[in-house]
């Protein structure tokens, strides 16, 4: 689990949706992000 999450560590590439780990905390810090959520919600995982 990814709890001490940074914005570092989240958008470590601006390909969010081609890292798996970024994919599960993508949705989740997307909405804490104040970022582009457009991004993340690009690709919305199962």
């Amino acid at each position: 689990m990814f709890l001490e999450y940074n914005d570092r560590d989240i958008w470590i590439d601006e390909n969010c949706t081609d890292c798996l780990l970024c994919v599960r905390v993508c949705p989740v810090g997307a909405l804490t992000y104040p970022a582009e959520p457009q991004r993340n919600t690009t690709r919305t995982p199962a």
